[in-house]
């Protein structure tokens, strides 16, 4: 393991490229993540308790906003318990640096619950039923006063002041802003409270909500200046769909979310989304049954505007991540309405709406236990197993981790150069981070000639050979293309790669990479090697050949070779493997 504050085309390159098209401007998550860094002496444990920490607050804070709405405190224990056992926050909180979502949540909740408090959501309910309102107002319970009985302080000046409450929403709403870009949703989040759950406010735009907008249009200007341009990647541009199938992920995709957070079904793109023909009809039926059941919450919570609040906001912070790539990630905002949704039906079947003086029956006791177990069991297995799920999925991770440090036969320096050649794509990241850690070592540069065919590693050999000193020629499996499929597209689109054909020449453009340039060196204007496509179809790439300035056996080069037997097994280009028959290829200038 390593700790390592970069993107991840910093960490490994592939032909040069380091995902041109997908950029982030979150300069507070950043930050707090050196901070955490620094504190943590670069150490990855600690860093996975500062995941767990946020994590934590995220929940406590669910647990806040939830006895809002529901009034009541053993019910906003159970809503904190739900979001940290939940089933789809597992890869979010293991993966650090997924700790942008964690922050970015945690500081929209802190605001969201602090707004709440400036604009007095729920203080002119009226509450006519005693029992759930017992310790506090419950914004579910009760129904807004009419005007003719609303309070003239409700319009008034009262209302206009500068109040703490809303200082503290709009810093923690910019701090959010820098931690991800998700957040530009919160102000939208607000009104909606104003109008579902607010204490009768007329004016439908306050100096609150159009301060919050002209945040959002700094934020935007500054990111695309820092930037240089507004970079998102679509998901019909990474999977090459065409209009009406994007029009049909744009639909499915919210459903499968839904599907996510309240059934716990894996978002795996190219599986339970993003795959061609869309998903199974189960899951239409499945969010049909969503929907029915919303509508009985409502009905039971006596159609209070205060129920569509967490519904639409679910709905509301789905919004920035549907256009773009799925991923799990995705559900962690959007999940806070899910809980509380989940927690009120629990609630229900709990007697929160029962009349004062009215006990739960025996059977609806015996009910109300087996639901509470089923989540907790349910919960805390299906989390269980989906985290043995995701380290299962690091293993390959581990193996070329292992394969690099044991079996390299010459010793791995400070500014060396790793080359793989068939690494699982999902072992592509940061494999050279823990080397580096491993060695003690200051820099340490990974390049991906090419990713394995499949996900998990090599099923069957590719074959390499050493033509001479400067060029390798690599053919793909029997069947198995390089680039094939719909991961082939995403990873071209994600490098901003063409469409490839025989003959295509790329070079491979490592500028950022500071070099050490002898008098004799043959390299050019960082154009450290050329890639040429000797063979390519509508399938994909059968076989390559990659023509570097610089001998392939100096010494800070070393060269890895994936196979059904080794992820990353070191091998030998000091001499060539076949005659040299074929006419040499001049190295890129």
């Amino acid at each position: 393991e390593a700790a390592y504050l970069a993107v991840p085309g910093e960490v490994m390159d592939y032909w040069g490229r380091s995902e041109p098209l997908i950029r982030y401007y979150r300069p507070v998550a950043f930050t707090l993540m050196k901070i955490e860094y620094t504190v943590a002496g670069w150490r990855p444990e600690i860093m996975h308790g500062f995941s767990m920490g946020w994590h934590f607050l995220c929940a406590m804070l669910v647990g806040s906003l939830t006895m809002k709405f529901l009034g009541s405190r053993t019910w906003a224990t159970v809503a904190a318990c739900i979001m940290a056992i939940h089933p789809a926050h597992v890869g979010t909180v293991m993966w650090i640096a997924c700790q942008t979502e964690l922050m970015s949540t945690a500081f929209q909740l802190i605001a969201i619950l602090a707004y709440s408090r400036h604009a007095r959501w729920g203080a002119l309910f009226a509450h006519p039923h005693a029992t759930i309102a017992s310790e506090s107002r419950a914004w579910f319970a009760g129904r807004l006063l009419q005007p003719a009985v609303t309070p003239s302080t409700s319009t008034g000046g009262s209302e206009r002041h500068l109040s703490p409450a809303i200082m503290l929403s709009l810093l923690c709403f910019a701090l959010a802003l820098g931690c991800r870009e998700n957040a530009v949703v919160f102000p939208l989040a607000c009104w909606l409270g104003d109008r579902f759950c607010g204490a009768g406010r007329r004016k439908w735009l306050r100096w609150e909500h159009i301060s919050m907008v002209i945040m959002v249009i700094v934020y935007i200007c500054i990111r695309h200046w820092a930037l240089q341009g507004f970079y998102s990647l679509t998901w019909h541009r990474m999977a090459g769909l065409s209009q009406l199938e994007m029009l049909r992920f744009l639909f499915d995709k919210p459903l499968v979310y839904l599907m996510g957070i309240f059934c716990y079904v894996p978002i795996i793109p190219g599986l339970t989304v993003g795959q061609t023909g869309g998903p199974p009809l189960a899951l239409y039926a499945m969010a049909a049954a969503i929907f029915v059941t919303f509508v009985v919450i409502w009905k039971m919570f006596g159609w209070g505007r205060a129920v569509l609040w967490p519904a639409t906001v679910m709905l509301l912070t789905m919004a920035p991540t549907i256009p773009i790539y799925p991923s799990a990630h995705h559900l962690y905002l959007p999940s806070v309405g899910g809980v509380i949704l989940m927690t009120s039906f629990v609630a229900l079947v709990g007697g929160i709406r029962q009349a004062p003086g009215h006990g739960l029956s025996r059977l609806r006791k015996w009910v109300l236990g087996l639901v509470l177990i089923s989540y907790a069991v349910g919960l805390t297995g299906v989390t269980v197993w989906r985290g043995h799920g995701l380290v299962a999925g690091t293993l390959p991770e581990d193996l070329v981790v292992e394969d690099v440090i044991k079996r390299s036969p010459k010793p791995i320096r400070s500014g060396d150069h790793l080359f793989f050649i068939n690494i699982p794509s999902l072992a592509a990241l940061y494999p050279s981070c823990a080397v580096r850690a491993e060695k003690g070592l200051s820099e340490l540069y990974a390049h991906a000639l090419t990713y394995s065919p499949e996900v998990l590693g090599m099923e069957n050999p590719a074959t390499l050979e050493v033509l001479d000193n400067h060029r390798l020629l690599v053919r793909a499996p029997e069947g198995s293309p390089y680039l094939k499929g719909l991961s082939g597209q995403i990873l071209r689109s994600m490098l901003g790669l063409p469409e490839l054909s025989t003959g295509d020449t790329l070079k491979a453009d490592l500028d950022r990479y500071k070099v050490k340039q002898d008098p004799d060196d043959t390299i050019s204007q960082g154009d450290w090697y050329t890639v040429v496509i000797r063979d390519a179809d509508d399938e994909g790439i059968r076989e390559l050949e990659f023509v570097f300035n610089k001998p392939l056996d100096s010494p800070e080069y070393h060269f890895y070779f994936g196979s059904p037997h080794f992820m990353a097994y070191p091998i030998d280009v000091s001499r060539p493997t076949v005659a040299a028959s074929q006419p040499a290829t001049k190295p890129a200038r």
